[in-house]
């Protein structure tokens, strides 16, 4: 996806920088990017420190507009607040999965002032579409845009390709391989997968793959032992083997990929809600001199508390302090 977004944006006369956290450094991936993206490397210092490290790189494009697109969390706050300083500035965050904690009221208080701060909030499916309203991210800023799959990067698999990948993985000429990815057992649907696998416990030659995560957090090892058709497997970087080796991939993801096919009409349901860019003057409208997130502690505030102005101030320092910090 990032060697396919940067090769676009080149092609149209745009180049891209990317920044990784350090856990990314080492990764054989990195180098399908040589030649497509600067890459840099940031460290996480905390989100002021993480603010200067992205606002050094920002410097460096001598004021030119910008697109911050941050993924998987961990930077959003800082681009965030890095978007209401620059000009020229387009803030994206990217949702790619489900969020599966119970909403709160400062879940709803951190959506809300996210979906202040940033220009767009792009949603891999319907269901983190659905969880990012429930936490109070505006209608007008969610962007459904489903994962797709790049040809170029997954090509048609030809008979040698898949006999080999199957002898490197140890599986029989004649297995029904299915293949699952599992980084997060609960979110990806691991015990969808098992139920599956009992279904087709009869077809002998039946062999569902999942692919776990490092730490393996919620795998129930006693119930992938006793499936002698289930098999786990580690994180490994060539997934094109995996994929090459599988006749089918099951997604039973609870709240991730694309949506299914519509039974109407066999089409992707259409996005209910577009991102926008506001004008100069919205921008500088949404630059509050206090946090959008703040509540006031004015005595003649209508929302204060029955325990007085103080109780509110202590509940305003304490929604600067997650704005600026660790979301819910």
């Amino acid at each position: 996806m990032l060697s396919a977004s940067a090769a676009a944006a080149r092609v149209e006369g745009y180049e891209t920088t990317i920044c990784f956290s350090e856990v990314a450094r080492n990764r054989p991936w990195l180098e399908e990017l040589d030649g497509l993206a600067d890459i840099r490397f940031i460290e996480r210092t905390g989100i002021r420190g993480v603010m200067r490290q992205l606002s050094r790189v920002l410097s460096e494009g001598n004021g030119s507009p910008v697109v911050l697109h941050t993924h998987f969390g961990t930077f959003d706050e800082a681009a965030a607040l890095l978007g209401i300083r620059r000009r020229h500035t387009a803030v994206l965050s990217h949702l790619h999965s489900g969020n599966p904690r119970p909403v709160r009221l400062r879940s709803k208080a951190y959506g809300a002032a996210m979906g202040h701060l940033v220009d767009g909030v792009i949603c891999v499916s319907r269901e983190v579409y659905d969880q990012a309203r429930a936490r109070a991210v505006p209608a007008s800023k969610l962007i459904l845009l489903p994962n797709a799959i790049d040809p170029d990067r997954f090509p048609a698999i030809t008979p040698d390709e898949r006999a080999q990948a199957r002898r490197a993985l140890n599986l029989a000429p004649e297995a029904e391989v299915v293949v699952h990815f599992a980084w997060d057992w609960h979110i990806k649907g691991g015990d969808r997968l098992l139920a599956v696998a009992d279904a087709m416990a009869t077809r002998p030659n039946a062999t569902f793959l999942t692919v776990l995560s490092e730490h393996r957090a919620g795998v129930p090892a006693d119930e992938l032992e006793r499936r002698p058709n289930v098999r786990a497997l580690g994180p490994r970087d060539n997934v094109n083997e995996l994929y090459a080796a599988a006749d089918a991939f099951l997604n039973c993801s609870r709240a991730e990929g694309g949506p299914p096919l519509r039974r109407d009409r066999g089409t992707r349901p259409r996005a209910p809600g577009r991102g926008h860019r506001p004008t100069r003057a919205a921008r500088a409208r949404r630059r509050p001199a206090r946090w959008p997130c703040r509540r006031s502690a004015h005595p003649g505030d209508r929302g204060r508390s029955r325990r007085g102005p103080g109780a509110d101030a202590g509940r305003a320092r304490r929604s600067r302090r997650r704005c600026q910090g660790q979301g819910p």
